[in-house]
């Protein structure tokens, strides 16, 4: 990074380098994250006028530009005309307002959000309230859109967080109206061994977003069913496109954006 001033580590990486710092090795978050970590997100801030950097950066990694011994590709570069905290509470989850940057001097910085810290060192997550990451329940209360529930779900089946902060109105609004087949779908689909969708599914349960089932696996069955009717509707069946994880995600967004529209 001192190489590359203006270009700071986002994502896992900066979650890794922030968790490496804040706890003890044996931590099951921290040992999560160096168990998956697999690659290095990158973003580069940059000023009104200076949009001719991003072609030479674009340039310049196509040409090879390697950080860290890691060569990067297209999609790990993210540009911003933002500032930096504007930049962080633009995120998600709180674990993810984390950035390592470094100036043109060579020194390296840790920048995260306070909430970012204190969730990171008590083993928890929750939505970022940006108005694209909310919603309205029926009486006009902020709840944490089912899209960030999914995703908040996920940081605890991988071992990111051990528990999510919910505000008592999303709490109330999922435990009356249950997650749906689709959303079970996409954060099913994630757990890699039957160990991570029983401690997923009995995750869900406790929280009360779903009924507790006799047989647990007819949620998975039942969830893929009805994504495979959607799909055959369509003249289409799941197949490894449709099982990639960025692929899914842009599809359940779409899904989203469209039962949405036709319901409006």
């Amino acid at each position: 990074l001192q190489e590359h001033p203006g270009i700071g580590y986002r994502g896992g990486i900066a979650r890794l380098v922030a968790k490496l710092l804040w706890l003890q090795r044996g931590d099951t978050s921290l040992e999560s994250e160096i168990k998956n970590f697999h690659d290095i997100d990158l973003v580069t801030f940059l000023k009104s006028g200076e949009e001719y950097k991003m072609g030479d950066l674009q340039n310049a990694i196509e040409a090879g530009m390697c950080i860290s011994g890691m060569p990067v590709e297209p999609v790990d570069m993210e540009y911003s005309f933002n500032t930096i905290p504007e930049w962080l509470a633009k995120f998600d989850m709180t674990q993810n307002q984390v950035l390592v940057i470094a100036d043109d001097k060579g020194q390296i910085f840790l920048v995260n959000t306070k909430i970012c810290r204190e969730h990171t060192e008590r083993n928890l997550t929750a939505s970022c309230y940006h108005p694209s990451l909310c919603s309205l329940d029926i009486e006009g209360n902020v709840i944490m859109d089912v899209r960030n529930v999914q995703r908040a779900v996920m940081q605890v089946t991988k071992g990111r967080a051990q528990d999510i902060v919910f505000n008592d109105a999303t709490l109330r609004h999922y435990r009356q109206n249950k997650l749906q087949v689709w959303s079970l779908y996409y954060i099913f689909k994630r757990c890699k061994t039957d160990l991570d969708y029983m401690s997923t599914y009995e995750y869900l349960v406790r929280l009360g977003f779903i009924e507790p089932r006799q047989f647990p696996y007819e949620l998975w069955g039942e969830s893929f069913a009805a994504v495979q009717s959607f799909l055959a509707k369509k003249g289409e069946r799941l197949s490894d496109s449709h099982m990639g994880t960025k692929a899914t995600a842009q599809w359940m967004d779409d899904m989203y954006t469209q039962k949405t529209f036709n319901k409006t």
